[in-house]
């Protein structure tokens, strides 16, 4: 497993950026996101570089088709609010804000600005490198 301090650092650099195509990483049991590192930089990138572990031996980046991103730039647009859990009941002109729970635990994500999603839609390339990467085809 991965360390913590290595995905303390990830988070760092990724505060103003968020998460970005091609961040190869482990989903823990509790939800969070283990860095590994970026397919996409090169293996100097500031984001690659500071890795306890290093890169896989022989790493190469994988090289980026452009025509295979998908940009959503309005997934979610400024002010909105996403859960599964809770259901916004209103605002006031003084910026109170009331929620209903509809289960007994919920998560609430407010995005002031917004946020867009983008796809790298050559999924069958990324599988492939990933198990090159690996070398021997067995799961990370």
């Amino acid at each position: 497993m991965h360390s913590t301090a290595a995905s303390d650092i990830y988070a760092r650099n990724i505060i103003n950026t968020g998460i970005d195509v091609g961040d190869l990483g482990l989903v823990r049991q509790d939800g969070g996101f283990d860095f590994l590192f970026n397919v996409f930089l090169k293996a100097d990138d500031k984001i690659n570089k500071w890795l306890e572990k290093g890169l896989p031996e022989g790493y190469e980046p994988l090289p980026k088709d452009n025509q295979q991103f998908y940009r959503n730039s309005n997934q979610f647009s400024p002010g909105a609010l996403a859960s599964m859990q809770m259901h916004c009941n209103g605002a006031s002109a003084g910026g109170e804000i009331k929620f209903e729970l509809t289960r007994s635990e919920g998560a609430l994500l407010m995005l002031p600005k917004g946020a867009e999603r983008v796809d790298y839609q050559n999924h069958s390339a990324v599988r492939d490198y990933a198990f090159a990467m690996q070398g021997d085809g067995t799961s990370m």
